[in-house]
């Protein structure tokens, strides 16, 4: 009997991408991945682990920003590269993990290829675990299998459903990228402004917007970082040296090197820059030494002030 482990298992996030058989590599070791998003049904089973404890049967649609599972949800088949014993609460835990960590890198890579920002790792409590089957045949069919839920809650009544209704529209569907793909597969480090700019959009959603703001700020040094350590190494200069420019402050970044970095255009002066520093850089530095708060509408024009000052530069930047 060959070695191998299958586990089902759901997550309350209904991925865009519909369906489809993935390879995605963690830890070292390569895993296949079936997933397909699934409406619920009229009298469907409460939704586990998530936010509130009701449904909406809405074949076809979707709720913006839902994380748990209230029309649709995600079921996973995860096959192992090898058997993976589950008999006592070691061995449990220890799978636990491992599926944690492949549902976590895909979640990773959709959210970045499809910008769905308010998606976030899926934490122990929310992860369903329907069945474990301790080996599979050849043709890859299960050969033993144990049904026990391994994990999760039911939640009490959702009292919002029936006024959760108005904001639903038709649900996209859209293919699994080659780039995500390929992220999957190798199991690379996303790119890291991105990650955090996403961050800060999902704070934002959330109304954490003294949090919005200091991952946006943080995302927009990020990246210039990036580009003024990728032009110097281009430009063959010694690792002490560009350690020695990444430590000035990002002031002094913006003026003395992103213009050599970006084709000698000047970020300083423009409307991006301005926006930047008027809208972002003065309120994440209060927000950060003198614990200023931060309503709505400045967290907005902040994100707004990153996203175009990181364009500006993506653009012009080797």
């Amino acid at each position: 009997m060959p070695e191998g482990t299958l586990v089902r298992a759901t997550i309350p996030y209904p991925l865009i991408w519909d369906n489809d058989d993935l390879d995605i590599r963690v830890e070292d070791k390569d895993f296949k991945v079936h997933f397909k998003r699934r409406f619920r049904p009229e009298g469907d089973a409460p939704v586990l682990g998530g936010g509130g404890g009701g449904i909406i049967s809405a074949p076809g649609q979707e709720l913006p920003y839902d994380r748990s599972g209230l029309i649709a949800y995600t079921e996973l088949e995860i096959v192992f590269p090898t058997h993976v014993p589950y008999n006592d609460i070691g061995e449990r835990d220890e799978l636990q993990r491992c599926v944690l960590a492949v549902i976590n890198r895909l979640l990773e890579v959709y959210r970045y290829a499809t910008g769905e920002s308010y998606i976030s790792s899926i934490p122990r409590i929310e992860l369903q675990i329907g069945s474990v089957s301790r080996a599979l045949k050849e043709d890859g069919t299960v050969e033993e299998q144990n049904r026990e839920r391994m994990i999760g809650f039911e939640a009490g009544p959702d009292p919002l459903l029936e006024g959760a209704r108005r904001w639903l529209t038709t649900a996209r569907t859209e293919p699994v990228t080659e780039e995500a793909r390929e992220y999957l597969q190798v199991g690379d480090d996303l790119p890291l402004p991105t990650m955090l700019y996403l961050n800060a959009e999902r704070e934002y959603i959330f109304e954490a917007y003294r949090i919005a703001v200091v991952e946006a700020e943080t995302a927009f040094e990020a990246l210039v970082d990036q580009v003024v350590d990728n032009y110097y190494k281009s430009m063959n200069r010694s690792s002490r040296d560009i350690e020695n420019i990444l430590r000035q402050d990002i002031v002094n970044l913006l003026r003395d090197h992103i213009p050599q970095c970006c084709g000698g255009e000047q970020f300083e002066g423009t409307p991006e820059h301005c926006a930047w520093r008027n809208d972002l850089y003065k309120l994440r530095k209060g927000v950060v030494h003198d614990g200023e708060p931060v309503n709505a509408v400045q967290a907005e024009k902040a994100l707004e002030a990153a996203d175009k000052a990181m364009k500006w530069i993506e653009t012009r930047a080797p």
